[in-house]
């Protein structure tokens, strides 16, 4: 069994990290469309229209009523607001190098 150096396994780490960012960035899109795109209502009511500017519904025959986005699109906001964060991404790193730790720890004392 081949034994890999410290550079191929931190390069084969940083690429997985890379490809976990790529995909959680393209949900977050698809679940941003989603939000304007309003299916099945889950942004306004079927009687407003979604107003991406002001983050808010109005009453499609009077745009001057308006009302607070649906709780499913708030959920989306709230989500992709958090994952703009960078120090949210540290803490997510990091938990997730101490899993990995923890993990080769108890393959490690498997194979003994």
């Amino acid at each position: 069994m081949k034994k890999m150096g410290i550079g191929d396994t931190l390069g084969k780490e940083v690429k997985s990290w890379g490809m976990l960012a790529i995909l959680i960035v393209i949900m977050s899109l698809i679940l941003i469309k989603f939000k304007t795109a309003n299916p099945g209502n889950i942004t306004c009511s079927s009687l407003y229209t979604y107003n991406a500017s002001a983050n808010n519904c109005y009453l499609t025959t009077n745009a001057s009523t308006t009302t607070a986005i649906g709780n499913v699109a708030g959920t989306v906001d709230t989500f992709t607001t958090a994952l703009s964060e960078p120090k949210n991404w540290v803490i997510i790193a990091i938990i997730a190098l101490i899993g990995f730790a923890i993990l080769k720890y108890f393959q490690s004392k498997k194979g003994n």
